[in-house]
């Protein structure tokens, strides 16, 4: 069946011909990417028999309203079977399938017996990254949708999969309006985005003025200037709901830091910061304070663990360094619960002989949450007296991370991505603008995020500090969590003095 594909813009051309499996258009209102990826999504479901596509949006109403109907405008309609509104389903004639779903009635589990070849979230801004993470793992789980004969006899190098069957194209694709830097759109998919994902592609533009009402345009230019850069222009960015924000010389690349390490592990002031979670994840962060500078150099990062399994792991991270404070989130000390009849704290469990692993001594932090907030944001802003510790720059940040990598698995990633996205909680707008107030939005994951502030609280205003030499035998030199013989401890203790 022929379809009458045409392209309204450039920006509508572009993204049709995109190959890469997880595809973003992106840009103001009225710009045309849903529409263009309802021509995609088609084109797939009548080129491949027996295709299956999910086509979502976040609410039932807006499913309907909008995303359907534009659905139904490009697809035709003698290539419907059928049409059950109730579940959703349509059937094509070719027996391929469009899944219609609002995912404010799914959860991640009732997603994971999906088994699709391409899913098209519309709006996708509005949906939770879990659930977004559970249907990106769904896509291409359908191995039934079948390539015509005409291709496999034009292209004899097709390609096949571990059964030797022809795969069919599976793809992910996403039409947004722009939010802030710290939604999970712009971390995986905005090419400025230092967490940009392999096989991940952002097309943007602004609004297409040619497709609307003059008088509707005329509106839209004239509301609040962050709405027009929002949601006019299509452009992502800083929003003002922001707390901090993290310039891109503060991440630094750990093949850059050969020479780093060497000084943080010599005369670096090593401090680990621990947020212990219950249900939520337990995070580890590990700083160090170097001259001016203060530097989170490794992250632990784990859910649904026991204590035990903590204890041992962090140890194991640890090796040999000496630290000069071990500090955690001052709720594990209040004494919840009751043990063997006296009162018990979470802080206890981690010095226990009763369960297995090497004991954690912790200090309690200081969780005040403005002064922490305002300390970080003093070290992630550039300061004409600093020099940065890679390329010896004036005009640089005090406070930096050591990102993961491959090759150095155990770097910061999450400390990273949610120091990026915490936001103040939003109160109401007025013509377009956003009244924020200054509590932060506690929906946002703060976990890693934790640590930081636990740090800087030790931390003033992030001066200079100076390196505490650790005298031998005393407490804090026995407590150094060495896997070395007593006699490579003290040698490599007087190298040190």
């Amino acid at each position: 069946m022929n379809l009458d594909i045409r392209f309204r813009n450039e920006f509508q051309e572009n993204c049709f011909w995109l190959k890469e499996r997880n595809q973003c258009a992106s840009g103001g209102f009225n710009n045309g990417k849903s529409y263009v990826l309802c021509q995609k999504a088609v084109t797939l479901a009548l080129t491949f028999s027996n295709y299956r596509s999910v086509i979502a949006r976040q609410t039932f109403k807006d499913l309907k309203a909008t995303t359907l109907q534009t659905l139904l405008k490009v697809l035709p309609k003698d290539a419907i079977r059928t049409f059950d509104t109730q579940s959703g389903v349509i059937v094509l004639k070719n027996n391929s399938v469009f899944y219609l779903m609002h995912l404010d009635a799914f959860d991640e589990q009732s997603l994971r017996g999906l088994e699709i070849n391409s899913a098209f979230i519309d709006q996708a801004e509005e949906m939770m990254e879990a659930i977004y993470i559970v249907l990106d793992a769904r896509i291409g789980r359908w191995d039934k949708a079948e390539v015509p004969s005409e291709y496999l006899e034009k292209f004899p190098e097709w390609p096949k999969n571990d059964w030797g069957i022809p795969r069919v194209p599976n793809y992910m694709f996403l039409a947004c309006n722009p939010d802030s830097q710290f939604h999970f759109i712009y971390q995986n998919y905005h090419p400025e985005s230092v967490n940009l994902q392999p096989g991940h592609v952002m097309l943007q533009a602004p609004t297409d003025e040619a497709l609307g009402d003059p008088e509707t345009m005329a509106r839209m230019k004239g509301r609040d200037e962050s709405w027009v850069r929002k949601y006019f222009k299509g452009e992502w960015g800083i929003s003002e709901a922001q707390i901090h924000y993290v310039h891109p010389s503060s991440i630094l690349d750990p093949k850059d830091c050969v020479q780093l390490f060497k000084d943080i592990d010599r005369r670096g002031n090593k401090y680990r910061v621990l947020d212990h979670g219950e249900t939520s994840p337990t995070a580890c962060g590990w700083y160090a304070a170097l001259n001016s500078w203060h530097i989170a150099y490794r992250e632990y990062y784990m859910p649904n663990t026991v204590i035990s399994k903590h204890r041992q792991n962090i140890y194991d991270l640890s090796g040999d360094e000496i630290y000069a404070g071990n500090y955690a989130d001052p709720d594990i000390f209040n004494k919840h619960s009751q043990k063997e009849g006296g009162f018990w704290t979470v802080a206890n469990e981690y010095v226990t002989k009763s369960i297995e692993g090497p004991p954690l001594p912790w200090s309690p932090a200081d969780n005040n949450e403005f002064a922490t907030r305002n300390r970080i944001n003093e070290c992630l802003s550039l300061n004409p007296n600093v020099r940065h510790p890679i390329t010896g720059e004036l005009n640089a940040p005090r406070f930096y991370l050591i990102k993961r990598t491959r090759e150095y698995p155990n770097g910061i990633y999450h400390g990273i991505s949610e120091l990026q996205s915490q936001r103040r909680k939003l109160l109401t707008s007025i013509n377009g603008k956003a009244i924020y107030s200054d509590d932060r939005e506690e929906s946002i994951t703060d976990h890693f995020y934790d640590t930081e502030r636990y740090y800087f609280a030790i931390h003033g205003s992030g001066k200079s500090v100076e390196p505490i030499h650790i005298p031998r035998k005393s407490m804090a030199w026995y407590n150094r969590l060495s896997k070395k013989h007593v006699g490579e401890v003290l040698a490599a203790s007087d190298e040190r003095n």
